[in-house]
């Protein structure tokens, strides 16, 4: 009942109590199209889960969806889902944070737990506070990391997983994993030397000429 309240309590302040600090997206375009301001802080519905985050990370496709550079076969079809001259939503996949509130049917969480979590179509996590189904890709947060080791995990694990599971991923195989410094790269490394394979991992490194060239790692 003490976690209906908050939610409940939540809907019933003043609009002008209820705002949050956010980044939002002015516009499609570089880095600097992003600015602060203050938004609506979002109510948890009945099976949402509201989190106060502590911590993000601007991923690959965060920046994909800022600068509205896709395939032209795309572009029409992600300005219509995304937002015709300016991401809808704000912006951010990947979150780390505590549950400050819940709606009046979730069951999984409750006020003050720790959790981490991807949003893959909601986005959301450059602001204070972001809310998603109890149902989502979030979970509790492991005792031994802090809220930026949680919130870097998700997104390039989960795809780094995606994508061994795909490939057969067996105790044995040899691995190379292409670009092993990245996100999904140094996931993938990791997983794949869980998973009992022999890796190695190839990155980009500084030359004697100062380009970038690749050495390989296992």
């Amino acid at each position: 009942m003490a976690q209906m309240s908050i939610a409940n309590e939540e809907r019933k302040r003043p609009e002008a109590q209820r705002l949050m600090r956010a980044v939002v997206c002015a516009r499609y375009g570089p880095p600097d199209v992003l600015r602060l301001a203050d938004i609506p802080r979002p109510i948890p519905r009945n099976r949402d889960i509201c989190v106060r985050v502590a911590a993000t990370s601007v991923t690959s496709s965060d920046c994909i969806v800022r600068s509205g550079k896709v395939d032209p076969r795309l572009w029409l079809l992600m300005r219509l889902v995304i937002g015709l001259r300016r991401p809808r939503k704000t912006l951010g996949m990947v979150f780390a944070g505590e549950v400050a509130s819940v709606g009046p049917e979730v069951t999984r969480f409750q006020v003050g737990d720790e959790v981490f979590g991807f949003d893959r179509f909601g986005f959301g996590a450059y602001a204070e506070f972001k809310c998603m189904r109890e149902t989502g890709l979030v979970a509790l947060k492991p005792a031994n990391l802090d809220d930026e080791e949680a919130a870097a995990i998700p997104y390039g694990g989960l795809l780094a997983l995606h994508f061994l599971t795909a490939g057969g991923i067996a105790a044995g195989q040899k691995v190379l994993v292409y670009g092993a410094s990245g996100a999904i790269g140094s996931s993938a490394v990791q997983l794949a030397r869980h998973f009992g394979a022999r890796v190695t991992g190839v990155s980009g490194t500084p030359t004697s000429s100062g380009s970038g060239g690749s050495a390989p790692r296992r």
